[in-house]
């Protein structure tokens, strides 16, 4: 008996010994258990969304239709455009997503080679977990949007970038030239933001050391990637100053948008951007916890801190000039592995408890994975609006006639709508008080016995043209409403909190309006 439990004892070590040298493989090699799994989030049933605006103007600009007054450069579209000409033979969202998808997963390789490698076991770990779990890279590495390429190629200017400013040679400047110039022909914002914010921490060095010879150094990178822009010059310069002019929409005022901005980014990059109830319950909870270990992580100084602070503060501002709050997170997409790098190293010192906080953000995470797959509890509802369901209802109840469809282009993004409504449908935009009154005048048009009026419940627009087009109709149409995306409880106290006169059910109106009989 004692001989058969000693077997036992040998058995159960070797395998406990097997058990511990597999996880300490894991710890040393942690992608393959990582790439893995956001391979499979990022990719899985990537048309189940309903297609977006934005994403409705990637498809078009790949196609070749360049809308008036764009500020975005064209090298994404061409990438997007060979894409789905190699791969699915032409436009396709699904295609498209899986483009981001693919680039998300590539940037994934380059966060960790880059940045985390020269970490301890246990905060490469973390980071790459959270990060894995992001439900902000979920969200964002799924659009057909330019977003995951910018990420990719901000991790490897950045990192060139940092590079380049502890030895300065040519082989180290044209390695940050090189991912800075295509980065500024994917996206303006980061791409200015990163080139000034490495410039800005070699300059703020090279005086307080007194080195001023050094400051060549910091200009030299500068001039080379000024040298190879020449060609778009004339657009980067268009974009900055439509930017600079840009009077963006405020829920609440400049000052206070501004902070709230700051915290649906926050929220963003924690728990991402779809929450139910007991996720925001909870995440009021973490939020303090939260708040302390990125504060501790910003006292102890990181090193890449002193290139990224100013690329964030310069991509913040020009992102909320640009943009509502509920959008800045996606243009500053390539901040969220320093945010988690912050969070993880401030948690660090304190180890169960540091352990703890980055388990329940994990497990916030998943909580975030699965409502965004249920579509439920999304802050920005523009990523859900239904749009083939809008379009099938038209389609449905024009019974069979040619359609006359108004939509709303001043407070919602609607665009994705368009294409997929019947053959035939005249469309009328409503985007300023011109497009306002053309709209209401179809009223008096003879012989229309049917329109439909697809705008946002919530009227931002300077004078109320969707209720002025609606009542140009009232009386002589009988007007028919459907709700589609309904506001959750934190939404209308959001709107209370902002002071809407009128708080809807639904984000999004579809009004139906059929002439009476006479």
């Amino acid at each position: 008996m004692a001989q058969l439990e000693a077997i036992e004892d040998a058995a159960l070590g070797a395998a406990g010994g097997r058990a511990l040298r597999l996880l300490t493989w894991i710890q040393l090699h942690p992608l393959v258990v990582c790439l893995p799994v956001q391979a499979t989030l990022l990719f899985v049933d990537l048309g189940r969304f309903p297609v977006w605006g934005d994403e409705q103007a990637s498809l078009d600009r790949a196609a070749g239709v360049v809308p008036p007054g764009t500020v975005h450069p064209e090298l994404y579209f061409l990438l997007l455009r060979g894409w789905m000409d190699a791969f699915c033979g032409g436009p396709c969202i699904a295609g498209a997503r899986a483009f981001s998808a693919l680039i998300a997963v590539a940037a994934t390789i380059a966060l960790d080679r880059c940045w985390l490698r020269e970490l301890d076991r246990r905060t490469r770990t973390w980071v790459l977990i959270l990060w894995t779990l992001s439900p902000a890279l979920l969200l964002y590495g799924r659009m057909a949007r330019s977003y995951s390429v910018q990420l990719l190629l901000a991790l490897l200017a950045l990192s060139a970038g940092s590079r380049y400013a502890r030895r300065a040679t040519l082989p180290s400047l044209l390695a940050y030239a090189v991912p800075s110039i295509a980065l500024l022909h994917i996206h303006y914002l980061p791409g200015l933001a990163i080139v000034a914010g490495v410039a800005i921490a070699m300059a703020s060095t090279a005086l307080a050391r007194r080195r001023p010879a050094a400051l060549s150094s910091a200009l030299a990178p500068l001039l080379v990637i000024a040298a190879a822009s020449v060609p778009w010059v004339a657009g980067m310069t268009s974009a900055v100053g439509q930017v600079a002019h840009h009077s963006g929409y405020h829920v609440i005022g400049p000052l206070a948008d501004a902070g709230l901005a700051l915290a649906f980014l926050a929220v963003s990059f924690t728990a991402g951007e779809a929450l139910p109830s007991w996720m925001l319950a909870a995440l009021a909870v973490l939020a303090p916890l939260v708040a302390i270990a990125l504060l501790r992580g910003m006292r102890e100084r990181p090193s890449w801190g002193r290139f990224v602070a100013p690329a964030a503060g310069l991509g913040f501002v020009g992102a909320y000039q640009w943009v509502s709050y509920a959008f800045v997170a996606g243009r500053l997409l390539f901040l969220l592995p320093f945010y988690l790098m912050l969070l993880v190293h401030g948690a660090r010192p304190a180890v169960r408890s540091g352990a703890a906080l980055c388990a329940a953000v994990a497990l916030l995470s998943l909580g975030g994975i699965g409502a965004y797959f249920a579509q439920s509890g999304f802050l920005n509802k523009a990523y859900v609006v239904p749009t083939q369901a809008i379009a099938d209802a038209i389609r449905d109840r024009s019974r069979g006639t040619p359609a006359t469809v108004i939509v709303d282009a001043y407070g919602s993004d609607l665009s994705a709508i368009v294409p997929r409504l019947p053959p035939g449908t005249r469309t009328l935009w409503v985007a300023d008080s011109a497009g306002a009154r053309r709209a209401a005048a179809l009223a008096a048009e003879p012989g229309l016995h049917q329109v439909w009026f697809i705008h946002g419940a919530h009227d931002v627009s300077p004078q109320q043209w969707n209720a002025l087009v609606v009542g140009a109709f009232t009386g002589r149409f009988a007007i028919r409403r459907t709700g589609y995306v309904p506001y959750s409880t934190l939404d209308r106290w959001l709107m209370h909190l902002a002071g809407w006169p009128r708080r809807p059910q639904h984000a999004i109106e579809l009004v139906e309006m059929n002439a009476l009989a006479q």
